[in-house]
């Protein structure tokens, strides 16, 4: 039963982003450059989650996409930036425009004004037919176990 089910995801999500020229973009929270060159593995974890998405989903690499967000002042940041992704994918021909950001576990400005406002503005003003924003977990009740389950299994500070 799973792998029919595997196979239909795989088969009818597919072909929804391919007939509807759709796209899928998982945006992270992106960090200054030197802060990775420090050591930081933040951009394999974020490969990692994108991996496991994907493989999840069943999605082929051609419909989906990373971006780094959020940056702020004039040192260079981790790339590509979000709103460069968007322009290159209007470029593209994308009409239906899917965006989750896997490191925000609850909504907030970040989310819910720069991605599900200002990026939706930006994506159908410049010819873009459906913007999809897929919301954080938030109070997704397995979200909330999850996260029980971790406070209690945490060692004591101090």
């Amino acid at each position: 039963l799973r792998q029919c089910l595997d196979l239909t995801i795989e088969t009818d999500l597919n072909a929804y982003l391919q007939q509807h020229h759709a796209h899928i973009v998982l945006t992270y929270h992106g960090l200054p450059q030197s802060y990775i060159k420090d050591g930081e593995p933040y951009v394999d974890e974020c490969k990692a989650t994108t991996s496991a998405l994907m493989a999840a989903l069943h999605l082929k690499a051609e419909h989906c996409s990373v971006a780094y967000q959020s940056k702020m002042g004039p040192m260079p940041w981790l790339q590509p930036y979000l709103e460069d992704t968007v322009e290159q994918l209007l470029k593209e021909h994308v009409q239906h425009l899917i965006v989750l950001s896997p490191t925000f576990t609850l909504d907030c400005l970040e989310t819910l004004y720069d991605i599900n406002i200002k990026l939706r503005e930006l994506f159908l003003s410049k010819g873009g037919e459906k913007f999809t924003y897929v919301p954080a977990l938030n109070d997704n009740a397995g979200h909330v176990t999850l996260l029980s389950q971790l406070v209690a299994t945490a060692p004591a500070l101090g």
